[in-house]
């Protein structure tokens, strides 16, 4: 039987590099975004992993997923599409579920954890 317990070690080792967004989603600035990826479960549908980005504004839109964030570094003020603004800093946590559409604004950097569950997986069995 396969487990159900799955332990997530500190990230070690290499990141991906610093990539930059697609044009199309820039409002401001030039953020590039890193990854390190720590846990894909494909056929199950979900991933998670730590993210961080440079300064700047971005269109942000979830669509199938899921995604669940704790900030570990820096700040964040995120606008929903009904212009609602959110100010999030490390120590705070998030979720922005499928159907979210708003903008991240970034002054400097921000890292966080990640957790992923795409919308199909999510009538899976527990």
């Amino acid at each position: 039987m396969k487990s159900r317990f799955i332990s997530i070690k500190r990230a070690k080792g290499e990141s991906s590099s610093f990539e930059s967004l697609a044009v199309k989603n820039i409002v401001a600035g030039s953020p590039e975004q890193k990854l390190w990826p720590l846990y894909e479960d494909a056929p199950v549908g979900q991933k998670a992993g730590i993210w961080e980005s440079t300064a700047g504004s971005w269109k942000v839109e979830i669509s199938g997923y899921t995604e669940f964030c704790v900030l570990t570094e820096g700040s964040v003020v995120v606008v929903d599409e009904n212009q609602t603004e959110y100010f999030l800093e490390a120590g705070d946590s998030l979720v922005m579920q499928d159907g979210f559409r708003g903008v991240w604004k970034v002054a400097d950097r921000v890292k966080k954890y990640y957790f992923i569950v795409n919308q199909a997986s999510s009538n899976h069995d527990a």
